[in-house]
């Protein structure tokens, strides 16, 4: 195969993938509640047959008689932990909204801090500070109380990058009569 074949191939399976994960950052704008359920359940099962391979590995080295061999109980936390993600999706959600509000918030708070030193010291860029510490602030609340934002700005950061490498794909291929 020469290299303008393998060029050609790898321009289209660019394309392909791009297609693929544009449908995805769709779907994730679009239905952000279902990516978390489906986030949720993929999570939870994954932990489940964590725990299970866990307990059974314990079973199966039953005999050594390992004094540091903790993996039923790891098993059984993992089960737990499955079970509650699966059984709770929505505050998944909200969990990850939480967590990243406040730590935007904190965030926010240090630059505050920072523009009232920046005050103290009359350097003029403390306003700029200011304004940009208020601005975070307002984000990490909002996002406290919409955590589906979260889900829907990735899908349309997803999106908005796949047309841009769809398009650079397309014209990628397009160009490469001017290889040849």
């Amino acid at each position: 195969m020469d290299l303008k074949n393998i060029l050609k191939k790898a321009g289209y399976t660019s394309i392909v993938t791009s297609i693929v994960l544009a449908i995805i950052g769709a779907v994730m704008f679009l239905y952000s509640e279902v990516t978390i359920k489906v986030i949720g359940y993929g999570l939870g099962a994954f932990l489940m047959v964590t725990g299970v391979v866990k307990i059974i590995d314990y079973i199966i080295q039953k005999g050594s008689y390992d004094l540091f061999n903790y993996n039923l109980v790891y098993g059984i936390i993992s089960i737990i932990f499955g079970l509650v993600i699966v059984t709770n999706t929505e505050a998944l959600g909200g969990i990850i909204g939480l967590i990243l509000g406040i730590w935007i918030i904190y965030s926010s708070l240090m630059r505050f801090g920072l523009a009232l030193k920046l005050k103290a010291f009359e350097s003029k860029s403390w306003i700029v500070t200011l304004m940009i510490a208020i601005l975070m602030m307002m984000c990490g609340i909002y996002i406290i109380f919409v955590p589906d934002i979260i889900i829907a700005t990735l899908g349309a950061i997803l999106f908005l990058y796949s047309i841009m490498d769809i398009v650079e794909g397309i014209s990628f291929v397009l160009n490469m009569k001017k290889i040849e």
